[in-house]
């Protein structure tokens, strides 16, 4: 422990300190229910004050994702006036229930019709708004309900095109078009979801906003939202987004909503992770120091960069062949989750065994049980401490019952991959700032190989795996992370079966949290 990691400590804990001040002051307050009458579904409810009256917005997260991922957007809506219905789909966040999308799509139509037996909503005055595949299921909607208006935020594909891979539709238009369906999609979004946007609205007769056809209940509009992705459109809402104004036109005069000052919570959120991040070097250095490990000069060398690419190239294309002709770990029971632990396992076996073929013996002198327990210890106590800070402002990644049994094999199955990485990364290199940038960009490479052999599969193979390329961007900023987390742990024993139990248990927590259970 040194001066520089008590001073990154300091600087954590200031972060930490200010994000929860602010989050505490400006955040609306959700309550959870659970309706065990509609599928278990657990709901978070955020009530603007002082306002009883307020007309209700039933809001559906996207694939992978959760009902708090969606506080962001709830709380634009509560300051906008809305009571606000954040739902857990089956299979994800704490829903219990096994994840289909035909169950998703029967869930919800139990959840609103009970929210209405129940009083809690009108339908004239409830919009309903969804993101990815919860904006499909918000389409769907209008076969069930007449809500007083539909917002899809980069809907899933619903309409089939020749550019979509396999798997891309998740389910099909609806038999009736929304009352008044505003679609956002973002400049930058996947564009076989915006030909499929398109094409709805062609179906519905083409664009239509004018004050007659908010009164007649059949606006229709697509927008497209400029510098904004796939996810970001449910963050990032100014005042004058399309989304206010036309929730301000489909409701009636007496309960249309007030646009608010804007605030931005996850901004707030992501500043704690930082505080966390900071306090992890410090944190690291007390574990070793607990156990009184040794600091001994790294001295295995890692594979060359093309002869790596070219194994992981080969790792993974191998992977995802053997996928197509064998069946994947299917008593994992995770949408896709499943598919990309069988990749990793199958890839990282590949890898130890033509490392071990083509790598000099490696050095075992640093290796001991001490080391692998300071690696299992900061691995298990990142998940939980990150895993409880995430899920109460950012993302639900606090695992159930169900999803540490998941867990556990997903582990298992991760730590081949974990070990290879390690091996061909070699030991950091701590004063050459060039070498560790190069050994970073080494890293990215290799995870990019698996994530493209994962793509190639998609489009060549067909395999459907469509949720692991709209993933990339979260896997990869994961991925970085936790590199920074096993590097800091690497320095500080010289072990690499250390930061590699430290990766695998950080892999198998993201699978676990992320992919719905079916």
């Amino acid at each position: 422990m040194n001066r520089r990691e008590w001073f990154f400590a300091a600087v954590g804990l200031v972060l930490l300190s200010l994000s929860t001040f602010f989050l505490l002051r400006e955040r609306i307050p959700a309550r959870e229910v659970v309706l065990a009458q509609a599928c278990g579904t657990p709901i978070r409810i955020m009530t603007p004050p002082a306002n009883k009256d307020a007309p209700a917005a039933i809001v559906l997260h996207g694939l992978g994702a959760n009902a708090v991922v969606m506080r962001s957007l709830g709380q634009f809506l509560a300051n906008m006036g809305f009571r606000v219905y954040l739902l857990d789909l089956p299979g994800h966040g704490n829903n219990r229930e096994r994840f289909s999308l035909m169950r998703a799509g029967e869930c919800t139509v139990q959840t609103i019709s009970l929210l209405e037996r129940l009083g809690e909503i009108r339908l004239d005055h409830t919009v309903l708004i969804g993101h990815s595949m919860g904006g499909a299921l918000a389409i769907r909607m209008a076969d069930y309900f007449p809500a007083a208006a539909t917002v899809a935020i980069s809907p899933a594909p619903m309409i089939h095109t020749s550019s979509m891979p396999a798997g891309a539709v998740l389910m099909g238009p609806p038999h009736r078009m929304p009352v008044n369906l505003l679609i956002m999609m973002g400049q930058f979004d996947f564009p076989y979801s915006r030909e499929s946007a398109e094409k709805l609205v062609q179906m519905g007769g083409g664009q239509r906003d004018a004050p007659e056809d908010f009164l007649e209940k059949r606006a229709l509009k697509l927008v497209t939202v400029p510098r904004a992705t796939h996810t970001s459109l449910i963050f990032d809402l100014p005042n004058d987004s399309p989304l206010a104004t036309w929730l301000h036109k489909s409701l009636p005069e007496n309960v249309r909503p007030q646009v608010v000052n804007a605030i931005k919570p996850e901004l707030w959120g992501i500043l704690g992770l930082l505080g966390l991040a900071f306090l992890f070097p410090l944190a690291a250095s007390s574990t070793v120091f607990a156990l009184g490990l040794k600091h001994v000069p790294p001295t295995v060398a890692g594979k060359s960069a093309k002869s790596a690419a070219l194994f992981w190239l080969v790792a993974g294309l191998f992977a995802v062949s053997a996928l197509k002709l064998f069946p994947q770990l299917i008593f994992l029971r995770m949408q896709y989750g499943g598919y990309l632990v069988s990749c990793l396992l199958l890839a990282g076996i590949l890898l130890l065994v033509l490392l071990w073929a083509t790598s000099a013996k490696q050095d075992a002198s640093q290796e001991n049980w001490q080391s692998a327990f300071a690696g299992a210890f900061l691995g298990a106590a990142t998940m939980l401490v990150f895993g409880a800070w995430m899920t109460l402002q950012l993302t639900d990644t606090w695992l159930n019952d169900l999803r540490w049994l998941r867990f556990f094999p997903a582990l298992l199955a991760c730590l081949p991959y974990a070990l290879a990485e390690e091996w061909a990364l070699g030991a950091p290199d701590a004063g050459n700032c060039l070498a560790k940038l190069r050994r970073y960009l080494v890293f990215l490479i290799l995870r990019l190989l698996i994530w493209l052999s994962i793509l190639f599969a998609l489009y060549v193979y067909a395999s459907r795996q469509i949720l692991l390329s709209v993933l990339v961007f979260y896997m990869g900023t994961f991925s970085l992370f936790t590199r920074f987390g096993a590097d800091a742990i690497r320095r500080r024993t010289s072990s690499h079966a250390g930061a590699a139990v430290f990766t695998a248990i950080l892999m198998a927590w993201f699978i676990a949290a992320v992919f719905p259970i079916t």
